[in-house]
């Protein structure tokens, strides 16, 4: 009696794409989505992510133009080598920790892709590194999962904190109105106009 009338609500930060749930749907009065083409597809609501209050208390001034934190994928991979080509042309400094497992790294030197040890960790960074990173960069990357079309935690995060977003998620546009210190790139088109904006921004 007491389940009958309780409400049962079903958040996903995940694409279907990713995480198949579009089946579950029917079980569930209310169901929301971080990602704006499931949300039109399966005619649910839009709900983008969150983030700690800790993102609103950077303290360090930083110490370099930019920083990333992410997992590796192929398609990441080729727009962050892309990235990282462009910020040293310009004489950007930066710092990523790009995670991958040593059976990843293994099986994708089987496999022919080249990845340079320079670029990766096997070790995952921890919660309290992965902020101290944010904090001491004046801008941060964002690199998204192409299966997704949400705006990433890391955007979120980065948004919080007045740093500069740097991202290749062209969703961004969507929520052009309320977001203004971002810079939309296209990994194959980086302008100099772009690499100057992020070393010129003041996030304080």
């Amino acid at each position: 009696r007491m389940l009958s009338q309780t409400k049962w609500v079903m958040y996903q930060w995940d694409s279907d794409l990713v995480c198949n749930f579009h089946d579950k749907i029917k079980y569930f009065d209310c169901v929301k989505s971080f990602d704006p083409v499931d949300c039109q597809k399966f005619k649910i609501e839009l709900l983008p992510l969150f983030y700690l209050n800790k993102y609103e208390e950077f303290s360090l001034i930083p110490s370099f133009d930019i920083g990333y934190v992410g997992s590796y994928n192929h398609d990441r991979y080729s727009k962050l080598k892309l990235i990282l080509t462009k910020l040293e042309k310009n004489g950007l400094s930066y710092r990523i920790h790009f995670y991958i497992s040593v059976f990843d790294y293994i099986k994708n030197k089987i496999l022919g892709h080249n990845i340079s040890l320079k670029h990766i960790s096997f070790s995952k960074l921890s919660r309290e590194d992965y902020v101290r990173l944010m904090s001491q960069s004046k801008a941060i990357l964002d690199l998204e999962n192409i299966k997704q079309t949400g705006l990433t935690m890391r955007t979120i995060e980065t948004l919080a904190s007045g740093r500069l977003l740097v991202t290749t998620n062209p969703s961004i546009s969507m929520f052009s109105e309320k977001i203004k210190n971002y810079i939309l790139l296209d990994p194959n088109l980086i302008t100099n106009s772009d690499m100057m904006s992020i070393k010129s921004y003041n996030s304080h």
